[in-house]
Formats: C-alpha cells, sequence, structure tokens
C-alpha cells in the first residue's frame, strides 16, 4: 500500500457502524461512551424537553376527577421523544402480524379480502350470537370468519363518537393472529393485578393510542407509541372512524356494536392493521365515568 492510499474497512463493518450513527442520536453515542463527561448534556436536554412540553401543552399534568379518579396527562413532545426512544419495541409489533400469520396460524388468514366481497357478506346466525356473545362478554375466542362477516355488516363509527372520551378494550382472540399472543402473555395476566387497558382521544388530532388504568382508580398514557389522531377514513367499503398513528404505519378502524342509546356505554368493534394487514381485533367501551380532558390539536 502506497502512501496516498487510503486503508478500506470491510464493507459490513462499514455500513453497520453507518446504521448504528443513524439509528441513534448523537447524544445517546457520547452519553454511553463516556457518561461521566456529559451529565450537563443530559440535564440540558431533560429541561429541553420539560420545556417545550410545557409550551406545548397548558395542561395540568395530574388531574382528580370529581368520581375521585386520577387522570394522568403528558406532553405530546414527550411521547413523540419517547415513541422514537421505543423504536425497536415499535418495530417487532410492526412484522409480528406476518410473523405470526406464517409461523402461528392454525389456517391461512382472510383478511384483507376484496372490498366487493366483504360487501355481499349477510348477517348470518353465527355472526348476530358473536356479537350478542362478544357484548355480554361471555367469549373471549371468536372464529377469524365470524369476526370478518360481523365486522361488515356494521354501521361505522365516526371521527366525534370517539372525541373526547377515555375508552376500555378488550382483546377478542381468533386463533390467527399476532394480538392474540398479547392478550395471552400481558392483557390477562396484568388485569389478574388489576391493571386494564384502553385508549383517549382528546381532540381529533391529540389522542393517546395506549393507556393504563389500576383497579379503575389511575389512569396514566403509555408513550411508546406516541401521539394518535382520529379521523374518517374509507376502508373495506365503509367510511368509518379511524386511528392513525403518527410514528408507525398502523391503522385501527372502528365499527358500532352497540350505539349506547340503552346501555349508556357505546361499544366499538375495532380492527388493528399494520400496513393494511390485519394484526388483531378488539372491542372499545366508553367509559362514562371518566371525565376527559379536551386539547387543541397543536
Amino acid at each position: 500500500m502506497g502512501d496516498g492510499d487510503v486503508p478500506r474497512e470491510r464493507p459490513l463493518r462499514a455500513a453497520l457502524h453507518l446504521a448504528r450513527h443513524l439509528a441513534s442520536p448523537w447524544w445517546i453515542l457520547q452519553f454511553v461512551k463516556s457518561p461521566i463527561s456529559y451529565p450537563r448534556r443530559l440535564v440540558v436536554f431533560i429541561l429541553f424537553l420539560w420545556g417545550l412540553g410545557r409550551l406545548r401543552s397548558h395542561d395540568p399534568t395530574v388531574r382528580l376527577t370529581e368520581r375521585n379518579k386520577v387522570v394522568i396527562y403528558l406532553p405530546r413532545l414527550l411521547c413523540d421523544v419517547l415513541a422514537r426512544l421505543a423504536w425497536p419495541l415499535n418495530m417487532l409489533l410492526d412484522v409480528a402480524p406476518l410473523a405470526a400469520q406464517m409461523y402461528f396460524a392454525r389456517k391461512p388468514g382472510v383478511w384483507p379480502m376484496p372490498v366487493k366481497d366483504l360487501e355481499s357478506m349477510q348477517t348470518s346466525g353465527d355472526a348476530s350470537k358473536a356479537r350478542e356473545s362478544i357484548l355480554s362478554e361471555k367469549v373471549s375466542v371468536v372464529p377469524e370468519e365470524t369476526l370478518t362477516q360481523l365486522f361488515g355488516t356494521l354501521e361505522p363509527a365516526h371521527a366525534e363518537d370517539l372525541v373526547a372520551k377515555t375508552w376500555e378494550g378488550k382483546l377478542i382472540r381468533t386463533g390467527t393472529r399476532a394480538l392474540d399472543l398479547v392478550d395471552l402473555v400481558l392483557a390477562r395476566p396484568l388485569l389478574v393485578l388489576g391493571v386494564g387497558w384502553g385508549k383517549r382521544f382528546r381532540a381529533p388530532h391529540r389522542g393517546d393510542a395506549l393507556i393504563l388504568h389500576w383497579m379503575d382508580k389511575i389512569y396514566f398514557p403509555m408513550p411508546m407509541y406516541g401521539n394518535a389522531s382520529i379521523v374518517d377514513m374509507e376502508y373495506a367499503g365503509k367510511t368509518q372512524a379511524t386511528a392513525r398513528y403518527n410514528h408507525q404505519p398502523w391503522n385501527e378502524h372502528f365499527r358500532i356494536l352497540n350505539d349506547g342509546k340503552e346501555s349508556g356505554k357505546m361499544v366499538l368493534l375495532g380492527a388493528w392493521c399494520t400496513r393494511d394487514t390485519i394484526g388483531g381485533w378488539f372491542t372499545l367501551t366508553h367509559q362514562t365515568e371518566v371525565e376527559t380532558l379536551s386539547a387543541s390539536n397543536a
């Protein structure tokens, strides 16, 4: 090698080196290399998040409702930052539906199906019974074909039906979708400890994609998924309320299982999709006893 030659790194090593710098913010790399030398930068970064969060959100962080429930709110900026830091977990959730369909399904999935086929379906006895069973919470496992047929016959929900409300969630297993594993491994064990989950939409473009509650007394958001908007969007032949995530290619489409005119609580059937592929089913029930603080879209 001559004096003018520049040593070349191996292509794989160079690619990994570049990916490491592109995937991680510079302050994380510097802090990991020398944590003692950068405490001031870390403090400045925390103050930066707190300051901008206060500028973008004048809402109280903790609110005690009239019914003695503790409801926690987080600044939108903080949710966005934490969602970016949680990208490895979100990446796994993004590919999990495809992996589950490939390796864990006992039979091929039936979704997505052509819109014309979905529109041509009529409510069968199985779908009607499934609707009643889901509303009465007598079953937690419903065949995929039955849910698909039921979803196609339900009236669509609209964005204004979900805004300024807090919702209680419950997963429905089909035996063929990725959220089945989440229900068995996380949701049900946490429920034994008194921890449930749900969603909260404070404005059309301000929403918590996941909130947890303990003993129906303390409600706090999980910001790892970032902000979610609720808009009307066409899907499977109808225009319905759709939750769209800011940081992931995920959509959740909602149709009405119970309009709540008699029970006082609206119940929705939701289909969670990643890259237009169904990843699981769930229901949302309006929590009328939980006050939801409205917010601006900013």
